[in-house]
């Protein structure tokens, strides 16, 4: 009392769209999946979207790209040009891989060695013909599957399957130091659609489920 301190929640500020479709390969549409980290001392963004295929894919219908961006202050973001992926025959862009956009769930893993530091949860759907996907020779079916990198930009994708299941949207998980355990979210229906959750010894490995539920 008299002290003259109040208690008072940061007010939100709406600025507006922060990061928008200005790239052949991203103005078809953003997705509204994506991840946002602080780390080392700047804002790094994984983004989704979708673009129609390039002429030399020589399949049908549209795929799905992940896309990096980074800031300093978390507003203004950047797009560089990685090198990273060849797109109508030039690597000038900001893309990491084909993808599903909802596979843009990244997260640190504190416990991985340094090659396998950054993790992404990914969702593939195998179909036949196989001709949108191209290390669909290597799945073991659709369900989830685990990318790894050393750097968040250098993505390495493990075929062994670790979820049987298809759950439809972006699917996250993390490390959790109190249980020493991997927490995994993901989508579930029971038979309204909820979120479910996994508890994980090694995030590499199958999950465990309960095939009853």
């Amino acid at each position: 009392e008299g002290s003259g301190l109040e208690l008072r929640a940061n007010p939100p500020v709406k600025v507006g769209a922060v990061l928008v479709g200005t790239k052949p390969w991203d103005d078809y549409m953003l997705s509204k999946y994506g991840t946002v980290l602080e780390n080392g001392g700047k804002f790094r963004m994984w983004y989704g979207a979708r673009s129609p295929l390039p002429p030399e894919a020589n399949a049908p219908g549209e795929r799905g790209l992940i896309c990096y961006a980074e800031s300093e202050d978390g507003i203004h973001w950047t797009k560089p040009n990685l090198g990273l992926f060849t797109w109508h025959g030039s690597t000038a862009n900001n893309i990491l891989m084909q993808a599903t956009p909802e596979s843009c769930a990244i997260f640190v893993d504190p416990r991985a060695p340094p090659s396998e530091r950054y993790k992404i949860i990914g969702r593939h759907i195998v179909r036949e013909p196989r001709s949108l996907w191209p290390n669909d020779a290597v799945l073991e079916g659709s369900g989830l599957y685990i990318y790894t990198s050393p750097d968040g930009l250098r993505w390495t994708m493990h075929p062994k399957r670790v979820f049987p299941f298809d759950p439809d949207t972006l699917n996250m998980a993390l490390y959790d130091r109190r249980t020493e355990k991997y927490l995994a979210y993901v989508r579930t229906w029971n038979p309204l659609r909820r979120v479910g959750v996994v508890e994980i010894d090694d995030i590499m490995q199958p999950w465990p489920y309960d095939a009853s539920v």
